[in-house]
């Protein structure tokens, strides 16, 4: 009795006992482990813990923290200047710190001006002059932390660096402030920071938990990865979506650093990663960095790990393809890119499977030792680290293979305000961009559609990029239309797809601007001789309103995309307005479906000055018209032009909705269209009037077709299929479009091909009658002589006798080669009024294991092209093609009074595919009175 009964004594002692051990942890490896173990510090600077009232490492800064001490230390020494160069969503400062010698501070104009000459070597006058700078001027080191909000070490190792470099007094630290100029970005994602801090402070217990199955270590969604709306910020260095990224940009092009650091943290139990990756490896990024320095930094690198003992690695997972990340931004603009990923233990301490356990000061001290080696390395080799920099943006300027890419023209034709939208973007990256002063006959022409080499005028006002500039392999990572993987990555990626092990590609395999947008562009290898000017900055498109007094009402051209912000303010202040089904002629001028018109009679309190405005500030040209009688197509005054209603949208998310489709979603309501709309958690829907909305979105989910069954329950479910009968408009994306099209549910028409195997043919044989009367073509000898089934058809015949598990085993490895990132040729249905503003085809960025089946009643807007002209660009395995030619990727159907639209993927993939967006809108805006029955308020 006397054993049991002290037994749960002794257990409560030894986990006292170990708690202890475990708190003190993290100060008895400090006090054992110091940052800079001989170091040597000038009295009168401030430590962190001195200002802070904590030591690196016990605990996470919070931003304010931050930026006390960085205030602090600018104040204090004269090594230090700190520069403030934006805010975050949530309004929190972003900032820098520059760490140089006196003599290089006092100077740093000049020595911006000189590295600015090797950055454009048309500013010097000769080569002599840019071996002179080299000799004389430090280098420029940057270094980056904490984009991802929960990975939380960087920023401490920041602080910890700004101190050892402004208070250091030993030989090393010095030789860095004469050799370098070095800037600290100590936290480029503050919201994030904030947001994951305050979890793990709500869940923190009286003892810190080494176990990473605890909350306080997992957290709750949507954790602190992403920024105020939660997009990845390190997927967004090219698209420049978000404020942060595009005050990162513009700070960082005026500095033209020769090393950039970028530092995350990855699993707690993985160890430590840096440089060199290994393929994919983008071509377009210089040589001399892939091959040259960036093994020369990792063996540096490696050695002072091992000083310590410490395990690291390389190559593993990391690959070089992508141009959206920070470390590449820096490769793409010719400096040493490093990547640095710590194991983390999200702010406290972690343990292993090992046994063994990691502390946050550990995880601090790791990259406090990687960016102090990296320094020292840059340092070492700084005369020569200018030379290449220099020497790489020399060939750029004069130096083309035979059939190279010489530039990228982009015409602005109708839908003017998306051009101008892209060549905003390429301007804060620093592009130099020329404007056509006249029409020109241009030749050796490609299309991002693949057809090609070809000649035509192009119009005055298209724009120019010449390649022949510095920022060569830059601009050609973001614009090229098709990037090409080498075979060996090709293999290798096949390879694990064939044994089972899944893909091999950390990203997306495509990502080019040009397509994402949807606009016009080509590429040339001619020389250029084109009469045209450099734009210097990108003017407003400007908008009349004409005939200000008409008799009948006005017409306004829905083919640009600010259009859709007139028909929201306009509707939302409770103005009638109509959009034609047909397109007609009146007066001689032609206009196209979509066409917004806005009659005198139903809007006698209109004020013709609010007109002025929207045409002014959108960039649209109002026209004023005197009758209503056309030449052709639908009068004016009958029923072919339908009422619109303004939108009151509701959208889902809760935790286990997809954070990124939720974020992009999220983003284009809140900052592109800027209109209002409610944000349900799924968890609540039962207590939700849904009366309220006449419009609700469900984004992607974590998981598969099934999950949203689960998350929303058959009430829900329920509750939301009345809902639509009464007259709403459901909008599905990506898993939501599969939730809905799951033959499980019966929710919608459309099918998942995996659930109707056996049904194919009759599909196809839908495919083939739709596009008889989308493009009806006459073939007179098909029509006098005898028909015989073709290829295709036998095909079908042959599939439709297999089993159907044998069927269902071919899908499945089928399915191992989905579209990872892929651009595909999305054919439009023309007449159908999700497609106004739109051409016949649209490139439809993929990255779904689901296809879609569809036929009437299904009305089917956007479906894949046939496998000939399937790819568009990306990697898409003939598999691939065989299983998504022809599918589906955005549909409409009538469901009762309302409807539902589908979007096989993300039609605002990470806030940069206007092209498909503008399908987006029309769903929202002109869907509650296109596409529903809403009975009429007499």
């Amino acid at each position: 009795m006397t054993r049991f009964t002290h037994l749960p004594v002794m257990k409560e002692f030894l986990l006292i006992v170990s708690s202890l051990v475990l708190c003190l942890a993290s100060g008895l490896f400090a006090e054992e482990h110091p940052f800079y173990p001989d170091g040597t510090y000038d009295a009168q600077i401030s430590t962190p813990e001195e200002v802070l009232g904590f030591a690196i490492g016990e605990r996470p800064a919070r931003h304010a923290e931050v930026v006390r001490y960085f205030k602090t230390l600018a104040e204090q020494s004269p090594y230090v200047e700190l520069y403030e160069y934006g805010n975050s969503y949530e309004n929190r400062g972003l900032l820098y710190a520059v760490v140089s010698s006196r003599k290089n501070l006092e100077n740093l104009s000049a020595i911006n001006q000189d590295i600015q000459k090797l950055a454009d070597p048309r500013l010097l006058e000769s080569d002599e002059e840019a071996q002179e700078i080299s000799r004389k001027s430090p280098a420029i080191a940057w270094l980056q932390y904490s984009i991802h909000g929960d990975e939380l070490s960087s920023t401490d190792a920041a602080i910890q660096l700004l101190y050892q470099l402004a208070a250091g007094t030993d030989q090393t630290t010095t030789d860095l402030r004469q050799n370098l100029v070095i800037g600290i970005n100590p936290l480029l994602n503050p919201d994030g920071r904030e947001r994951f801090l305050s979890q793990v402070q709500q869940w923190n217990g009286r003892e810190p938990n080494p176990d990473g199955q605890s909350i306080q270590h997992t957290t709750v969604w949507p954790w602190g990865r992403g920024n105020h709306y939660l997009f990845d910020l390190n997927r967004d260095w090219f698209t420049l979506a978000n404020i942060e990224t595009r005050a990162h940009v513009k700070m960082l092009t005026a500095w033209n650093p020769q090393l950039f650091v970028d530092s995350h943290e990855m699993g707690g139990y993985d160890t430590y990663l840096f440089p060199p990756a290994r393929e994919p490896i983008n071509r377009n990024i210089n040589p001399r960095i892939t091959w040259k320095w960036i093994p020369r930094f990792a063996e540096e690198h490696s050695r002072a790990f091992d000083e310590y003992g410490w395990s690291y690695y390389t190559r593993e997972w990391n690959d070089d393809w992508y141009p959206g990340y920070g470390s590449s931004w820096g490769r793409y603009h010719d400096a040493v890119g490093i990547l640095y990923e710590q194991a983390g233990v999200d702010g406290t301490l972690l343990k292993r499977p090992d046994g063994t356990v990691l502390t946050y000061q550990e995880t601090v001290h790791h990259h406090f030792v990687s960016s102090m080696a990296n320094l020292k390395t840059a340092g070492e080799y700084r005369e020569e680290l200018l030379h290449d920099y220099y020497q790489s943006r020399k060939e750029y300027l004069t130096e083309f293979d035979r059939g190279e890419t010489r530039a990228y023209y982009i015409v602005p034709r109708e839908n003017k305000s998306r051009v101008q939208k892209l060549i905003q973007k390429l301007k804060t990256q620093g592009i130099e961009i020329y404007r056509a002063t006249n029409d020109f006959k241009a030749e050796e022409l490609k299309t991002y559609w693949g057809k090609g080499p070809a000649s035509q005028t192009l119009p005055a006002g298209t724009y120019i990029i010449p390649l022949a500039q510095p920022l060569r392999p830059f601009i050609n990572s973001i614009l090229e239309f098709d990037p090409r993987m080498v075979n060996k990555a090709l293999e290798q990626e096949r390879e694990s797809l064939l044994k089972g092990e899944g893909t091999t590609l950390y990203e997306v395999s495509t990502w080019s601007l040009p397509i994402a947008f949807g606009v016009e562009a080509y590429t040339t290898t001619k020389s250029l001789e084109i009469n045209s000017e450099l734009v210097e900055s990108v003017e407003n498109v400007s908008g009349q309103l004409v005939n200000p007094e008409p008799k009948y009402g006005y017409l306004i051209r829905y083919n640009d995309d600010n259009i859709v912000f007139i028909v929201r303010d306009l509707l939302r202040e409770g103005y009638t307005i109509r959009a034609s089904r047909k397109p007609f002629i009146l007066q001689g001028t032609e206009y196209d479906r979509g066409t917004i018109l806005i009659r005198l009679n139903e809007n006698d309190t209109l004020p013709t000055s609010l007109l002025k405005e929207l045409a002014a500030e959108y960039g649209i040209d109002i026209l004023g018209i005197d009758n209503g009688l056309t030449e052709t197509g639908p009068d004016l005054g009958g029923g072919e032009f339908e009422l619109l209603y303004y939108p009151k949208i509701a959208l889902i998310t809760g935790p286990q909705i997809d954070l990124t489709g939720f974020g992009s979603m999220w983003y284009y309501l809140d900052r592109e269209l800027k209109i209002r709309h409610s944000i349900l958690n799924y968890n609540r829907l039962s207590d939700v009037d849904f009366r309220k909305y006449n419009v609700l979105i469900l984004p992607s989910t974590w998981g598969g077709s099934k999950r949203y069954a689960d998350l929303l329950g058959k009430e829900n479910i329920q509750k939301i299929s009345e809902w639509v009968g009464d007259g709403g408009t459901l909008i599905a994306i990506e898993n939501g479009a599969a939730f809905l099209a799951d033959t499980s549910q019966g929710f919608s028409k459309v099918a998942l091909r995996r659930q109707k195997l056996s049904e194919i043919s009759g599909y196809m044989d839908a495919v083939q009658r739709e596009m008889m009367w989308t493009k009806v073509i006459i073939d007179s000898a098909s029509i006098w002589g005898e028909g015989t089934s073709g290829p295709e058809e036998e095909q079908r015949q042959e599939k439709s006798e297999k089993s159907l598990e044998k069927l269902w085993e071919e899908d499945e490895e089928l399915r191992l080669f989905m579209p990872r990132g892929v651009f595909m040729n999305t054919r439009l249905h023309p007449e159908h009024w999700l497609a106004f503003g739109m051409g016949e085809s649209v490139p439809v960025h993929t990255y779904t294991s689901y296809a879609y089946l569809s036929q009437e009643p299904v009305e089917t807007v956007g479906r894949l092209s046939s496998e000939s002209d399937l790819r568009v660009s990306g990697l898409l395995w003939p598999e691939a093609k065989e299983r998504w030619a022809q599918t589906a990727v955005i549909t409409r159907e009538r469901s009762g009074n309302g409807q539902i639209i589908l979007f096989a993927n993300d039609p605002f993939f990470r806030a940069y595919t206007y092209g498909t967006a503008r399908i987006l809108a029309n769903a929202i805006l002109l869907g509650p009175g296109f596409g529903t029955s809403v009975p009429v308020p007499w």
